[in-house]
């Protein structure tokens, strides 16, 4: 149980994440200059912290944990740790690779995410959307399907990549509109985000 766990866990944060639909509406006029200014102070927004909980449901069981994750532009470092880390683990990006590190497991390495998450749950996904999506960003280097924003310029759902992403309760950090919750799903596997904390680095 532990294993599937933390294999869950690694595709989750990998391949990015109750099932949600969103409506296909095209941004236009307003809404899609202000959705413009709205990605691109996002984009800049690229060294951070951010505190929280997350639920990750596999074939209706529940596991939860809390987490810290800090962002260095393309680089990151996600503590989790809670009930279902029994302590804590660490998954590390940097130049020389990625890395896998949990009290129960030797330090798993692959030079790319990709042979990452080949290598220890033997299927490839998607890679690295999750650290855009967190934030309430679009990735950039996926085609986006589906998408609804605020008038504001917020992305409030969207979909990429098979994923169905809604993001909600926004917040006001500086100039920046952040999400505090984040509900994803694609085949039978869905996350719950709740960010407790945004800290810019």
């Amino acid at each position: 149980m532990r294993k599937l766990l933390h294999l869950s866990l690694l595709a989750l944060l990998l391949s990015g994440c109750q099932s949600f639909t969103p409506s296909s509406t095209p941004i236009t006029g307003n809404n899609l200059k202000a959705a413009k200014a709205h990605t691109a102070k996002l984009n800049q927004f690229n060294r951070w912290k951010a505190l929280g909980k997350i639920k990750i449901t596999v074939d209706d069981q529940p596991h939860s944990a809390s987490f810290e994750w800090q962002q260095f532009k393309d680089n990151y470092a996600i503590n989790f740790f809670g009930p279902f880390g029994y302590g804590s683990s660490w998954l590390r990006r940097t130049s020389k690779g990625v890395t896998l590190e949990s009290p129960e497991h030797p330090i798993q390495w692959a030079p790319t995410p990709e042979q990452l998450l080949q290598q220890t749950v033997g299927w490839q996904a998607p890679i690295n959307e999750l650290q855009y999506w967190i934030k309430g960003q679009p990735a950039p280097a996926a085609i986006i399907d589906k998408v609804t924003t605020t008038p504001e310029g917020a992305y409030s759902a969207l979909t990429q990549q098979g994923w169905d992403i809604q993001l909600s309760r926004h917040q006001q950090y500086g100039e920046l509109s952040l999400p505090h919750k984040l509900i994803a799903s694609r085949q039978g596997l869905s996350v719950l985000i709740i960010i407790k904390q945004w800290e810019r680095k």
